[in-house]
């Protein structure tokens, strides 16, 4: 019944990676990935996809564009060529940054400034804070105020950017924001028990793709409950499951008690734990009944709202017009293009989709496509990484990440 935590994490990031690993053995990776060029063509829109950044190697990846003339697109610029409206230019590439976490204030943006290049960054308002202090980042290093150790340690736990910090971006013209959906969630599908939620195994916006999406009403959610014990069922991502499976509250609450009542974290000691606490879940089930599946019209009109609030707080926060969605952890379907066509966006990005990796001209702006930022060593340009280079930079990185 019970899968374990590595088949989880081992499942979770082969669904989000295997596109691309596909791709690199198919040779359907942009050409400059296999083989070295003069230059990049004005027809290929290399898009990279960035999450947490180090200083180290970031300012690498953006002296490696700045010395090789590449020019960076904002999302405006670069639906504009896509669709052939603006004419395409040698050597220009898109960054972006997903999630807003804490170093793309403390280290992409100071970067940026230093070799005035400019990326889009998909924020979720939902996790963003008012009136908190501004961080200090890699300008406070440049000036002896602090270490860059000290840069680094601001984003430990994943934290982050608040909007004071996502302002003066935003006013920068550097940093062009853009959603990433109200709550980068997902939802439990079915009734189907997966497991419960244990130190090995916790609820993460981050770290893994179960971020379960609270409870919908009068116009409000109230966060599900995710603490030691909680039942987790069969889920989804929130913007492509036409399913819902709301638990019922009082199970959940029980098994949580249940945890707490007997050890809490210590509880999990028992090596029969899992074994246990199915059983107090099957006797509260017998108590209380199953949950309920949501209806399909609800369910539609919830991932329709969340595209429309994650929208309309950014732009109400930052004078701007968000039209450019990019999905969590790289999930969606036909589902999420239509809502999202009906909800005011003008494109998706994705990552590899349907084993291609490049944009062009004459593209659909619903299916932008992104690639890993360490493929930028790849690009046309004095000391480009061959592709073996590349492999085995990969290697380590993941090593010591």
């Amino acid at each position: 019944m019970f899968s374990s935590y590595l088949t989880r994490r081992f499942s979770d990031i082969y669904r989000k990676n295997k596109d691309e690993g596909l791709a690199l053995l198919s040779f359907s990776l942009p050409y400059f990935v296999y083989k070295n060029s003069n230059y990049l063509s004005e027809n290929n829109i290399p898009v990279f996809s960035f999450h947490s950044v180090k200083p180290e190697l970031l300012e690498e990846q953006i002296k490696y564009l700045s010395e090789n003339n590449y020019g960076t697109l904002n999302s405006e610029s670069l639906i504009e060529i896509i669709k052939g409206k603006k004419k395409g230019t040698r050597n220009s590439i898109v960054l972006t940054f997903d999630d807003g976490r804490k170093s793309l204030w403390t280290t992409a943006f100071p970067l940026l400034k230093k070799y005035n290049l400019t990326a889009i960054s998909f924020v979720v308002p939902s996790i963003i804070k008012d009136n908190e202090v501004k961080s200090p980042t890699l300008e406070n290093v440049w000036s002896g105020k602090i270490s860059l150790k000290d840069v680094e340690n601001i984003e430990s736990g994943i934290s982050f950017c608040n909007w004071d910090e996502i302002n003066e971006m935003h006013k920068s013209c550097l940093v062009d924001f853009q959603s990433h959906s109200m709550y980068h969630a997902s939802v439990f599908i079915n009734k189907k028990l997966v497991d419960f939620i244990n130190p090995d195994f916790t609820s993460s916006l981050i770290d893994s793709t179960l971020n379960p999406l609270g409870y919908f009403a009068e116009d409000n959610y109230s966060r599900l409950q995710v603490e030691y014990g909680s039942p987790i069922y069969q889920w989804d991502s929130h913007l492509i499951s036409k399913t819902r499976y709301i638990p019922n509250e009082n199970i959940n609450a029980s098994c949580i008690e249940y945890v707490r009542s007997h050890g809490e974290k210590s509880f999990f000691d028992n090596l029969n734990w899992r074994n246990e606490l199915q059983s107090y879940f099957i006797k509260m089930t017998k108590e209380f009944g199953e949950g309920r599946f949501q209806n399909y019209e609800d369910r539609i009109a919830e991932i329709r709202k969340d595209l429309l609030d994650s929208r309309k707080t950014i732009e109400d926060h930052l004078n701007k017009s968000v039209t450019h969605l990019c999905l969590p952890w790289y999930f969606g379907n036909q589902l999420t293009v239509q809502l999202s066509k009906e909800t005011g966006y003008e494109c998706i990005y994705w990552g590899i989709k349907n084993m291609k990796s490049s944009n062009f001209i004459g593209d659909d702006p619903f299916y932008i496509k992104r690639i890993n930022d360490y493929y930028i060593f790849s690009l046309p340009g004095k000391n480009r990484f061959s592709l073996g280079k590349q492999i085995m930079t990969k290697i380590k990185r993941t090593i010591n990440d």
